[in-house]
């Protein structure tokens, strides 16, 4: 009879303890938190799934991500840790809250999911949450279907953070953003924290509703506040002003790389804290070292190391060309081209022009012309345009290769096709190439300087009075075109109107 009492005590207990999906969720009293770490440290390790839940979201619990990062290593194999590692694996960061360094990808994720799907499936019966996370785990599987309807179900069973991730497949997944903004309200109405973020996106975009910024602002505020590293990362980068730099240093502490790469924005441009390009430098440094080693997330550590080189270039220039700023950008452009695997990254691109136009100008390095080439024709051949720019220089000029003009022309002609209009990169494109013109085809070039002229190139203007100072029938032409070109800013232009005025001040003086 003793031992009866004491199987059906045990029982009782196990169905104190026993926890259940739906109880994760806004209204999850601190007490059941409690009642839940003395449940595991009696040996029920299967609560550790709730745990790293209610740590990550802050649900009866202040959100920590430490402790949720603790929890969710135990509660490895769970049905509920086996689907956000999958995610994580999967690069789906949209949950702002997962409470792990993300791996390197595993092949094993597919089985993670499938039997994360499977252990769902029996407990989907009677608990909405298990409910929504079993159409979660659909909706990986490409069951978009299933899953929406299973989260109808959940949400409608009272599991609102089922409404969340409907406004999630809508959104992204599916693109009916009336649908997206009508579930999102519905989870942040509940004060479901992890919609905040897709809601305010919602608002700033006009997704679904009327673009509304200050709207938007809100709920990226909302979930700063609340401790959401997405919502500290939008809300800083919405509104780069001093009450927003707090929020992008708390997600930078809590080993952010977007975060730590918005605050070295910050510091590098001084916008909304007080500029510091070598703490910008400094920041980069961190998250070079840190995933310089990865796998998955080298590409961190190579945005790190080409955002290094650039600002040293920027610091070296304002230096008038500093030779150890040059140099120290030289080395973090070789990190760079060690690591790259695409030759078209944009940032390969420019390192490839940056490493260039050290050897063709000598900034920090010995000029020469053979290993500039070398740079800009990769860049060049990766459909880069500033690079077919330097690389038609060095044809129509001769430098480090047989002068050919015909193939400088081609690249300048190719180039101006896909440059901006207004760029420096253009203007100086064109006077490259008109300077080719001169040679090959004389009256193409006249008419190219007029029509530059004419829309306010101050260097085309002043060839052109050089051009007419050796025509007889043009010579009347050249006082309008010194006004217009020292109008128009050109140096050389001012200082000749400034001899006129002074010599024809002479004149008035001699007379008295």
């Amino acid at each position: 009879m003793s031992w009866l009492r004491i199987g059906l005590c045990l029982l009782i207990v196990d169905l104190l303890f026993t926890a259940t999906y739906e109880e994760l969720s806004p209204n999850l009293m601190p007490e059941r938190i409690a009642e839940w770490e003395q449940a595991y440290a009696d040996g029920q390790e299967h609560i550790a799934d709730y745990l790293w839940f209610a740590y990550a979201h802050g649900y009866g619990c202040k959100l920590n991500q430490e402790t949720a990062r603790l929890w969710f290593k135990r509660a490895e194999g769970q049905p509920l840790a086996q689907l956000f590692g999958c995610m994580s694996m999967r690069n789906r960061h949209w949950i702002d809250e997962f409470p792990q360094e993300t791996p390197d990808f595993n092949p094993r994720s597919n089985t993670m999911l499938r039997a994360s799907h499977f252990a769902f499936t029996d407990l989907a019966i009677e608990d909405p949450g298990a409910r929504c996370w079993f159409g979660v785990a659909a909706m990986e599987l490409g069951k978009k279907d299933e899953a929406i309807k299973q989260l109808e179900m959940a949400c409608n069973e009272g599991y609102y953070e089922a409404a969340a991730w409907l406004g999630y497949i809508y959104l992204y997944r599916k693109k009916d953003h009336k649908k997206a903004h009508a579930w999102l309200s519905k989870a942040v109405e509940h004060k479901i924290s992890t919609a905040l973020v897709d809601l305010g996106d919602a608002y700033n975009r006009g997704w679904g509703c009327k673009r509304d910024r200050t709207q938007a602002m809100k709920y990226f505020k909302q979930a700063s506040d609340f401790g959401m590293r997405k919502g500290m990362l939008r809300w800083s980068q919405h509104l780069h002003k001093p009450e927003t730099l707090p929020a992008i240093q708390r997600a930078y502490k809590m080993g952010d790389p977007e975060a730590a790469h918005q605050l070295a924005y910050r510091y590098e441009h001084g916008r909304g804290a007080n500029k510091d390009p070598q703490e910008s430098i400094k920041i980069h440094g961190e998250i070079f070292k840190r995933f310089v080693d990865s796998t998955r997330w080298q590409y961190l550590a190579l945005r790190a190391a080409y955002e290094q080189g650039r600002i040293y270039d920027k610091i070296a220039i304002e230096k008038q060309h500093d030779s150890t700023q040059h140099q120290a950008a030289f080395k973090w452009y070789e990190k760079v081209l060690a690591m790259a695997k695409n030759p078209k990254d944009y940032r390969v691109r420019q390192v490839r022009l940056a490493a260039g136009k050290q050897f063709y100008h000598g900034w920090g390095q010995k000029k020469n012309y053979q290993k500039a080439i070398e740079h800009f024709q990769i860049a060049a051949d990766a459909n880069f345009d500033e690079a077919r720019m330097y690389l038609a220089h060095t044809y129509r000029l001769g430098l480090g290769q047989e002068k050919n003009l015909n193939k400088a022309i081609e690249l300048y002609e190719t180039a101006l096709k896909r440059l901006n209009h207004r760029s420096a990169f253009y203007r100086e494109c064109q006077n490259g190439l008109v300077a080719c013109y001169e040679v090959t085809d004389f009256n193409k070039a006249l008419q190219i300087y007029q029509k530059q002229s004419k829309q306010g190139n101050a260097d085309a203007t002043y060839r052109l009075i050089e051009i007419y100072r050796g025509k007889k029938d043009k010579v009347k032409e050249i006082p309008a075109l010194i006004a217009l070109a020292a109008e128009q800013g050109h140096p050389m232009a001012q200082q000749e109107v400034e001899k006129e005025i002074r010599n024809a001040d002479q004149l008035i003086l001699n007379e008295f």
